[in-house]
C-alpha cells in the first residue's frame, strides 16, 4: 500500500510493507503531526501503540521505520545513528514499515516543526516528484512550484562551488 507524507513544501510517496506494525499505521490514517529533524532523517509523533516485534538489525537509506518507545515514525535519508562496517545500525529498537526513494532535495525541503499529514495515496500523480517533467498542459500547484524552485536553487548553489 502506498501512502503519502505531505508537508507544506514536499510530498513523499512511501511503500508500506505487510508487517503488523505497518498495518497498524495504515489503520490509523490519516495522521497529523509535526516534523522533527535528527541527523540525516526526519521523524514525527504518530501516537500509535505497538509493542514491537521484528526489530531491524540494519537501516538503509530510504527506510521508513516505527519507533515503539517514542511512538514515532522516522525516515532515513542518509546515515542512521551508528554505522558499523558500512551497515546502518540503529541505536534504538526500530521496526521497518516501509521504503521510499531517497531524495536529498525533498529531505532538505522538510523543515523542523513543519506540519506533516500521512494519508493513503489515491493517485500517484497527486504526489510531487521533482525528477519527473510535468505535463506541459497541466498547471502546477504552489507546492510543485516551491519544490521546483528549491531544486533550481540547489543546482545553482552546487554550480557556484
Amino acid at each position: 500500500m502506498q501512502v503519502s507524507f505531505q508537508t507544506p513544501h514536499y510530498n513523499l510517496l512511501v511503500d508500506l510493507n505487510s508487517t503488523d506494525c505497518a498495518k497498524k499505521v495504515l489503520d490509523s490514517l490519516p495522521l497529523d503531526s509535526k516534523i522533527r529533524k535528527w541527523l540525516e532523517g526526519v521523524y514525527f509523533e504518530a501516537n500509535i501503540d505497538f509493542d514491537g516485534e521484528g526489530f531491524a538489525r540494519d537501516i538503509k537509506e530510504g527506510d521508513v521505520v516505527y519507533w515503539p518507545e517514542g511512538k514515532a515514525i522516522g525516515i532515513f535519508f542518509g546515515t542512521a545513528p551508528m554505522t558499523v562496517e558500512e551497515k546502518l545500525i540503529p541505536v534504538w529498537k526500530l521496526i521497518k514499515i516501509g521504503k521510499t526513494k531517497v531524495d536529498i532535495l525533498g529531505f532538505q525541503s522538510m523543515r523542523e516543526a513543519d506540519e506533516v499529514l500521512v494519508a493513503t495515496a489515491e493517485k500517484e500523480e497527486e504526489i510531487i516528484c521533482i525528477d519527473s517533467v510535468p505535463d506541459p498542459d497541466r498547471k502546477l500547484s504552489q507546492s510543485e512550484i516551491d519544490v521546483l524552485v528549491q531544486k533550481l536553487l540547489a543546482q545553482k548553489k552546487s554550480q557556484g562551488k
